[in-house]
């Protein structure tokens, strides 16, 4: 649903203005729906579903904003930095500022995330359907 609403705020009248490109990165079961929106808004010409990608970050270095549209899970901000899970079983985390900077991958095989990350003391706490990950600095 997230998505359908990110894809919605596009035809507001007042982001007409400089038509602003929406890329979608990923895929899913929920991808021909989303099209079907995009077309039933008129903003079609500007949603690109890119699909799933090996490297991501050229996307995320040349957006002028990266959201996160997700219902169920989202990154985590602590001090200065960012976490991020995904259901392919990987890990990044990047510092917060003016540009991304890539502090770690992190890829946990045949893993896939069903949670957003916790942070508690100085571990990042991850729930896949069978395990749960601690993983400090230490």
């Amino acid at each position: 649903m997230g998505h359908a609403v990110l894809i919605a705020t596009l035809a507001q009248p007042h982001l007409a203005y400089g038509r602003p490109i929406l890329a979608l990165l990923g895929d899913g079961p929920e991808r021909q729906a989303l099209e079907a929106v995009a077309a039933r808004l008129r903003v079609a010409d500007r949603v690109r579903f890119v699909g799933r990608l090996a490297n991501p970050w050229p996307y995320y270095h040349a957006a002028d904003v990266v959201v996160l549209p997700s219902d169920s899970e989202g990154p985590l901000i602590v001090n200065d930095r960012v976490y991020l899970a995904t259901e392919e079983g990987d890990v990044v985390v990047v510092r917060a500022g003016s540009s991304l900077e890539v502090l770690a991958t992190n890829t946990l095989a045949d893993q896939s995330f069903v949670a957003s990350p916790v942070a508690a003391g100085d571990a990042l706490y991850l729930r896949s359907r069978t395990h749960l990950f601690a993983i400090s600095g230490q």
